[in-house]
């Protein structure tokens, strides 16, 4: 994910995660994919990690 573009995510039965880079987007979430998985991977991807000072 970059500053120039939004977060991309796509998921469902036909997803493969090995298609991410394929179809251009930042994670695939194939079958069995929980919903507490899919957030957690929100919450990591938009939230900044704090850098210690």
């Amino acid at each position: 994910m970059g500053e120039d573009r939004p977060l991309l995510v796509v998921g469902g039965p036909r997803f493969d995660p090995a298609m991410a880079r394929e179809l251009g987007v930042d994670k695939v979430f194939g079958r069995g994919t929980t919903p507490g998985e899919v957030a957690s991977y929100l919450v990591s991807a938009l939230i900044p990690e704090e850098v210690p000072a």
